[in-house]
């Protein structure tokens, strides 16, 4: 069976319009190696009959069933991969990339491409706004415990479990 479509697919290429399409030297250089020559015309292969009758119409099958599912829903398909586009456009954490802007359906910069990358800078100010204020609100959990234990004076070695705990925390941050 190999031999029958190397055979067939080496009279595809010597047919004489591919071969008209190929540099001179290219041509005498596939003829020397071969030793095979055919005077076949196309009409005259093999393609209804035995295996390559088979896979060639698997193939005109699996083409024409491509082109119904493509051309029918080629529209809504295109449609629904720039809506989840944009939908990770708005809701991505970390930039605005061209990979991005693009699966959406933009292809330049305008006024919503600079309002989604305005989002995601504000949200890093944002995110950045409230680890500053957690920090502060534990500074400010911390403080009044430490002054306690400060305004008593005594010596390390005489504080509580608890009152080293804090001064740790304290002294860790």
């Amino acid at each position: 069976m190999v031999g029958g479509q190397r055979a067939l697919n080496f009279n595809v290429l010597l047919h004489p319009e591919i071969l008209s399409s190929k540099p001179e030297e290219e041509m005498e250089t596939v003829q020397k190696v071969s030793g095979l020559k055919s005077d076949l015309d196309a009409g005259e292969l093999n393609v209804t009959e035995g295996i390559t009758g088979t896979l060639i119409e698997q193939l005109m099958l699996q083409r024409e069933k491509e082109a119904r599912t493509k051309g029918a829903n080629l529209k809504e398909i295109t449609a629904k991969c720039h809506a989840t586009a944009k939908l990770q456009l708005t809701n991505h954490k970390k930039r605005c990339t061209a990979g991005l802007v693009a699966g959406s359906g933009k292809f330049s910069l305008d006024q919503e491409v600079l309002g989604y990358a305005r989002q995601v800078v504000e949200r890093q100010q944002e995110k950045q706004h409230n680890q500053e204020l957690r920090r502060k609100d534990e500074y400010d959990k911390l403080t009044a415990p430490v002054q306690e234990i400060r305004e008593k004076n005594l010596p390390p070695e005489q504080w509580t479990s608890g009152q080293l705990q804090v001064m740790l925390k304290w002294y860790k941050r």
